[in-house]
């Protein structure tokens, strides 16, 4: 009973459900079973005695219906029981594992099983999410504030790491520095101003992982930009620009406040359009026209402007510097 079978058999080991995930076969567990919830609950209490939490990968909506979307299931005949079961599940080793973290790995998938499960947990792991060449980037950040709203501890993962940024291959071939020194420095900015975009007043429930290879030392990534103080967000985003760039291609620009200055970033313009290059810049002034120094991956800062250049999926964090706003 602990586990799920195939509809039309019986509860048999050879009926059980099958799947195969890095590289390791796999049954199906059946979340509503009492005694499989007991089970899952004293085993992850023990294995997570002397941490500070557990880790959950592979955890979404789209991971668990690619294995089982095709399937006919004995014991639920319809989605909707399973995730109830499921999400019960979750919030049944949250509840036993506290107060230590339970992190779920959601991914990019933004259904209402996610929310369900990310809130049942009270943390989750958006990789791949933080995109600056994903044109969805704005329906993105609505999602982890629906998240933070409900106290959910969010972890906001890149994409791609600084060495396949830098490279000329596929998407980032017509990915040029704009206001930077490097590619990489270019997208990974746009992570940072993506990660202030979203920040509550109260930081403590939104971390910022710029590098998703695990085997890579944050030593040889660090973006010093982190450590500068640009104080808390004043206000929510908003939009202060819309317009079609020099290709033709329609653009909006977001720009959040903070105490010392403020986050400005024109986001990718469309699905079909992958040019990222000086050719689709476009001049936006800055809210209130102050002059605000741009914020470079160093730590250092650029002259004072009132104008910033942005390419399509282009980033800039503009502080007040020397201005008044101070490093840590």
């Amino acid at each position: 009973n602990a586990f799920l079978h195939v509809a039309g058999g019986e509860r048999a080991e050879a009926n059980r459900v099958q799947f195969v995930s890095w590289g390791s076969r796999r049954w199906a567990i059946n979340p509503g079973d009492a005694g499989a919830r007991a089970y899952q609950q004293d085993r992850i209490r023990r294995f997570a005695a002397k941490s500070d939490g557990v880790f959950f990968d592979s955890h979404s909506s789209g991971d668990i219906w690619r294995v089982m979307g095709k399937l006919k299931l004995l014991e639920y005949p319809d989605h909707a029981s399973y995730e109830r079961d499921m999400i019960e599940l979750v919030k049944g080793i949250a509840g036993a594992l506290a107060p230590k973290i339970m992190m779920l790995n959601t991914s990019e998938y933004m259904k209402p099983f996610d929310y369900a499960m990310a809130t049942a947990a009270g943390a989750v792991h958006l990789e791949r999410m933080n995109n600056p060449l994903y044109a969805g980037m704005p329906e993105r950040w609505r999602w982890v504030d629906t998240l933070v709203a409900q106290h959910v501890l969010v972890e906001l993962v890149t994409l791609d790491s600084w060495q396949e940024i830098n490279t000329a291959r596929g998407v980032f071939t017509t990915l040029t520095p704009g206001n930077y020194a490097s590619k990489a420095e270019r997208a990974k900015m746009f992570e940072l101003a993506s990660y202030y975009m979203v920040v509550p007043q109260t930081p403590d429930l939104v971390l910022l992982d710029l590098e998703n290879a695990w085997k890579v030392p944050y030593s040889t990534v660090w973006l010093k930009a982190q450590e500068y103080d640009i104080g808390h967000p004043r206000a929510a985003r908003r939009v202060i620009q819309k317009g079609r760039d020099p290709l033709g291609n329609g653009f909006q620009v977001w720009a959040r406040d903070f105490d010392n200055g403020v986050v400005v970033a024109r986001t990718a313009s469309g699905w079909k359009d992958r040019n990222f290059s000086d050719s689709t810049a476009v001049s936006v002034p800055l809210p209130g026209g102050e002059a605000l120094h741009v914020l470079h991956g160093d730590g250092s800062l650029g002259p004072a402007v009132s104008t910033v250049t942005l390419r399509n999926a282009e980033a800039v964090i503009m502080v007040r510097g020397a201005d008044g706003a101070a490093q840590r």
